[in-house]
Formats: C-alpha cells, structure tokens, sequence
C-alpha cells in the first residue's frame, strides 16, 4: 500500500510539472499580452466569431452574407459549426479573441496531457511521460502550425484516440465506441484532411500493435464507422452544399495532391536547427510552418538509440515501422507512399498538406524519448553503461552534423550571410555540448543518477522551451501590432442587435481585416476564405488573401459595389456554366452599361441568345421588407413578366416563394441567383432552408453523448 501511494504521487507531480511547464512556456499568451496569428487571425478566429455571435443573437448560422457576397457558412468543416466545444464555449462566453485564444491553448494542453497518458498506458514510468509530453507539445509540429489552429485542435486528439483504442482492446466494445468519437470530434474540430491521415495511421497503429486478430479489427472497424457518423453533419453538408459555390469539393490533381505543402528533405535540417527554415527559406522548398520537424536533441537523440539498440529495437519494432510509414507519407511525393495511397485511397485525393503527417513520426518519437529516459533509469549497470556510450556518441554525430548544416549554408550564395547561420549553428551546438557533457561526466561517475536525470530534463525542457521562443513568430505577435481590428471587434459586439436593411452598399474589401464584415457586420466582394471559386474570383479579380484590397480591379466589381443588390430585367440569356467568353462578358461589363443576366439552364422565358441587357435598377422597383441572413423578403413591382436578379451567391438551398407560391431558384451569372416573378406587384420570400444537416447533426450529437453516458455509468459500476 505504502509503494502504491508513493506511485501516485509520482503520477500526480508528473502531471502537475507537465501541465506547470506548459504554462510557464506560454504565459505570456495566457496573460494576453501575445496574441495568435495569420491563420487563426484572417480566418479560424473570424468565423469562430461569427459562430459566437449568431448562437447569441438566437440562431443558427447557416449562411454569412458578409463574405464574398455570401457563403454557406454552415458548410465550412474548419469553422467548426457542429463542434461542441465551440458551440458550447461560443454560447456561453461569445466570440472576442480572449475567448477563442484560451480555446487555443486548451486544446494545446489538451493535446499535451493526452500525450502523457498515452506514455502511462504505453508503459513509461512517470519521468518517462513527462518527457514524452513536452517533446510531443513542444515538437515542430505545434510549434510550426500553432497559427493553424484547425490543425493544432485535430492534432490535440490523436493521442487520446489512440490511448482509448489501446483500452478498447481490453475494455470492450464501449471504448471502442468511445475512440470513434473522439475520432470524430478530432474531425468536428479542425482540417478534414487531418481526420483523413489520422484514419490510416489509426489502421497502420492497430495492423502493427495488435495484429490481425477478430478482436483487433472488430474495435477498429467500430471505432472508425462511428468516427464517420460524427463527423458525417460538418463533411458531407460540405460536399452537398460547397459544391455549387466552390471547387474544392473535387478531387485534387495527383501533383498537387502529393506534392503541395508537403515535408521535403531538405526540411530534414529542422531537426538539427529548427530556427533554419525559418531564416533560409530560400533553401527549403514548402511553407515555412510545414518545415519544422524539431524534436528536441533529447528526441533525436532517443529515436536513434532506439534504432541502435538491439534490445529497444526489438521491443518497440512496431512504433519504429509506425513512424516510418507516416514518415514517409510526410515525404508526400518524395516518399513514394503518399502517391500510392492516392489511388488506393479514395479520400487521400481530396487533401494535401502531406507535411501535417509528421504529427505521427513525431508522436512516436516522443514515446521514445520516455523509453530512453526510462531506459537511463535501469537497475541493470551494464545496460546502463552500454546506453550512455551510445548516446555519447550519437550527440558527437549530431555536433558533427550542425557543423555540416554550416558549411551547407557557407556553400549556398543566396544564403542571408555567415553571421546568421553561425548563430543558428552555435545555439543549438551549445544544447548538445551541454547534453556532452551532463552525459560525459554521468558516464565518468562524477554525476550522482539523480542528479544526472535532473540535469537531463533540465536540459530537455530549456532545449524545448528556446524551440518555443526562438520560432515565436510562427506562433504569435504582440497584443499591440492590431489594435483597430480589436477595437472593430469590440464595437461589432455593441452593434449585434441592429437589424440589416438589405440596403447596405457593398465595399470592395476590408481595411483592417481580410474577414472584418464578421467583426463590423458590413458586406464585403472581396474577404478570405479558403474555398475559393474561380468563377468568383475571376469576375471580382480575385480573393483577398490579406488586410489590403487586392490589386486587380475589374469591370464587374463595380457593378457589385454601386448596383443595387435586388434588381429587375425582362430578359435573360441561357450560357453553360463553362461558358468562358460569356464569363468574360460579364467580367468586362461594368455598372454604367446593361448588366447581362445569364439563366445556367434551359427554361422557358430564357433565350439563346443576349439582347439588350438593362442598366441595374432601371427597370421595374424592388422594395427590400425584412432582410435576415437566412430570409429575405421583398416586393416586386414588375411592368411585365421579369427575372428578380439577386447580387448575392447562388446556393441549391436557397427556396424562393411569390405569393406563397413556390417557385425555383436558379443560378444566375455564373455565381449569383434569380427568381422568375410575373408582371405586376408581387412579394417574394427568398429562404436559406439546408436539410441535410439536420439528422446528421443530430445523429452526431446524440450517439456522442450516448456512448460518452455509457462509458461514465460504466466506470461508475466498476467502481
């Protein structure tokens, strides 16, 4: 009883220090003194917003009529929607940048302490998991994608699935549920392309830890089918409804699949010097954030003893193959793997980002870094004293190699000069004369064991935490840099109760901000997000991927921004949606001249050729009566039969009624909508009515609260 005491007090310190490390590394992000940024600042944290203030106002937020004329905003799976965390969070505290900041880290820490009971079941001893934990929370990957924070928020999950998983192999058919769920939420809560990689690495972890036994498949097969049916509300209202508004719901060229965004060779450096492809960008061929694959020396150092170590080798053969494959898919086509896996895996087509695979590979270095401080621990001397002389001389190696990443760069003329690779070079050769020396004297018997792991983990964290602050602005920017978007924030919350007219001039693109009509409640042409449409963006000039207006003007965005947005025309010309010169046209056409008016189907009142299209607003009055996101309601006062033209995007969700009467919405201008209305005064009731997500969600929601009931009762009779 006495051991069995002390042991928990052990686990409890060691959860206490991981959790107390981390808050340390990040407080200045807890005292809101740093703020997040790119990523999380143009996109995550504006629809997080908008997500906050709709539940507030006592809706639902299908549609967003800020952006880009509009968007199904329901339909974004990165905006987490049917997220319950964001949904609850967004409810009860709003959506000001404090609340989505401490979401952030919750996740991260989350993320962290999943980590450390995953080493616990792994069986690390305590040290073992808190080292393990901070590699993992500390590793290239969150630090480098911090910005992202859909990637941080599914990244967050992978250990706990995989701890729940590695339950369910014993605990039953209700923790598999329950790893399906958590799968699930992973989905539900950040980059589907995640959701995807983290299902074929979940199948590689379960083919290579437990086999192929009934059980083994059955707890996989379970778990993934209900992943599938949590995640089913946010996935497929994205590819029923995204479909009509933006490309991204096809499938991606093999090239760009594979070879976008993904973790090339030279990013090999990273583990070296992770501030390298920070300052050479030039030299490493992906987006500095996807280059980053530090594990700390201690975590190279680990993974390589492991490797050379027949014992560890033998014993944790099926993590080093687990690393491999992801390792290799990282690679995207520069391994080989991630090709395969195109064409034999459907829904590797659709995504890119091969570099977010390292999330995998540096997991499981983690564990090894528990094995290897764990293993540094070992009663038996011989074993003890053959593993310190190989760590010695795997950190000899690895001072050899930064000597090498120097005269790489020496060798390079667009390099950004000696002084600053010398700087990168010598700090991180200082970290490992520092592990030279502490491993040096521990092997001499000048070091006492206890002192010898104190100094190692001193040297583990202080290694982790420069990773943290040397590569800062990959994760975040002084509170000061961005003022006025803070101050549009905070006077939009006092602004949420004022009702739109529909009458709102519509402005080219944000000053502060490339999403700020879901902060100031204007309506934007131009505003950032991630599933673009061609078609738009060639009538508009193109998105905004910043705060400025973007540089291309184009004839049509006038139109946008000084016709009204609800317009009669007797006539309308039917163009096939690929039809290029009739997009041109349009593109050319500004507000001053007839805006032709183009039906995307045969229907009757529709002609085969263009006649004399009309100046906006010329012809006939169209009275705006209420005007909500999702319900619009007008009156129409038609000379003779008209097409009811509506400068706002096209939707297959969106029904129309004159009168009462239904009648179809169709899409108009390639991107917009129109309604046929009779001559005559009439009202018209325009309404954004999505069907799919309803049982879905509900199906999501109800099976998650069941399985997670059923766990709690559970565990509540075992006890």
């Amino acid at each position: 009883m006495p051991d069995e005491r002390r042991m928990r007090s052990y686990w409890l310190l060691a959860l206490l220090g991981t959790a107390l490390f981390f808050l340390l590394v990040v407080r200045k992000l807890l005292m809101l003194k740093c703020i997040f940024l790119e990523d999380a600042w143009d996109a995550l944290w504006p629809w997080f917003a908008y997500l906050a203030d709709s539940l507030g106002a006592g809706r639902f937020p299908l549609w967003d009529p800020h952006s880009s004329c509009g968007f199904p905003f329901y339909a974004n799976p990165q905006a987490g929607t049917f997220y319950p965390v964001y949904v609850a969070a967004g409810w009860l505290f709003g959506g000001s940048f404090r609340v989505f900041q401490y979401l952030w880290l919750g996740h991260w820490l989350f993320g962290i302490l999943g980590m450390f009971f995953l080493g616990k079941r792994l069986g690390l001893s305590p040290l073992g998991t808190f080292i393990g934990a901070i590699t993992f929370g500390f590793s290239g990957f969150f630090i480098g994608n911090a910005q992202h924070t859909a990637f941080l928020n599914t990244a967050c999950y992978i250990p706990w699935v995989l701890l729940v998983v590695d339950i369910a192999q014993e605990g039953g058919l209700r923790h598999a549920m329950l790893g399906g769920v958590l799968f699930g939420m992973a989905g539900l809560a950040g980059y589907p392309g995640m959701a995807v990689y983290l299902s074929i690495m979940l199948v590689v972890w379960c083919l290579l830890k437990y086999g192929t036994g009934r059980r083994s498949l059955a707890t996989l097969a379970l778990a993934l089918v209900v992943g599938c049916i949590v995640v089913a509300p946010a996935y497929l209202s994205f590819f029923v409804e995204a479909a009509s508004i933006t490309n991204r719901t096809g499938p991606l060229d093999v090239e760009v699949a594979c070879r976008s965004e993904r973790f090339p060779l030279s990013a090999m450096v990273s583990l070296i010097a992770p501030q390298f492809p920070l300052n050479f960008r030039e030299l490493i061929d992906c987006d500095r954030s996807m280059a980053d694959g530090y594990l700390g020396v201690f975590g190279l150092m680990s993974v390589l003893a492991v490797i050379f170590s027949p014992r560890l080798r033998k014993s944790w053969s099926w993590l080093l193959v687990w690393m491999l494959v992801a390792w290799l898919f990282s690679l995207g086509s520069e391994g080989g793997l991630r090709i395969i896996g195109y064409y034999l895996f459907p829904p590797l087509r659709y995504v890119r980002h091969s570099a977010l695979f390292r999330v995998f590979w540096i997991l499981g270095a983690s564990v090894l870094a528990g094995v290897l401080i764990d293993r540094l621990q070992s009663r038996n001397a011989g074993e003890q004293a053959t593993l310190t002389s190989r760590c010695l001389v795997i950190l000899a190696v690895l001072l050899g190699m930064c000597g090498c990443v120097f005269l790489w760069v020496l060798l390079v003329p667009k390099a950004n000069g000696p002084f600053l690779v010398s700087w990168i070079v010598s700090t991180q050769a200082a970290i490992i004369l520092a592990y030279l020396t502490v491993f040096g004297l521990y092997k001499a018997g000048h070091l006492r064991p206890l002192l010898f792991l104190a100094a190692v983990c001193m040297l583990a964290g202080g290694d982790l935490a420069a990773h943290f602050y040397g590569n800062r602005t990959l994760v975040c920017a002084e509170v000061e840099e961005a003022p006025p978007v803070l101050q549009v924030a905070d006077m939009a919350q006092a602004q949420a109760g004022v009702p739109f007219t529909g009458r709102e001039k519509r402005l080219d693109a944000p000053q502060y901000h490339p999403n700020q009509g879901l902060f100031d409640r204007k309506f934007y042409i131009r505003s950032y997000n991630s599933a673009i449409s061609p078609d738009y963006d060639f009538l508009v000039g193109g998105s905004v991927g910043g705060a400025a207006s973007h540089p291309v003007l184009t004839e049509f965005l006038g139109v946008l921004e000084q016709s009204p947005r609800f317009w009669l025309t007797p006539r309308a010309a039917f163009a096939d949606e690929q039809d290029k010169n009739a997009l041109t046209l349009l593109r050319n056409t500004g507000p001053a001249a007839g805006v032709p008016v183009f039906i995307h189907a045969r229907v009757p009142y529709v002609s085969e050729r263009l006649e004399q299209p009309v100046v906006p607003g010329s012809f006939g009055k169209v009275e705006v009566l209420e005007y909500r996101p999702e319900e619009i309601v007008l009156r129409a006062d038609a000379p003779e039969d008209a097409w009811l033209f509506c400068l706002e995007r096209y939707s297959p969700s969106w029904r129309a009624s004159v009168d009462g009467s239904p009648e179809p919405i169709r899409r108009a201008d390639f991107c917009f909508r129109a309604v046929r209305v009779p001559q005559g005064s009439h009202r018209v009731e325009m309404t954004f009515a999505p069907w799919i997500y309803r049982p879905l969600w509900f199906a999501s929601w109800s099976l998650s609260l069941l399985v997670v009931v059923a766990c709690l009762v559970r565990r509540r009779h075992r006890q």
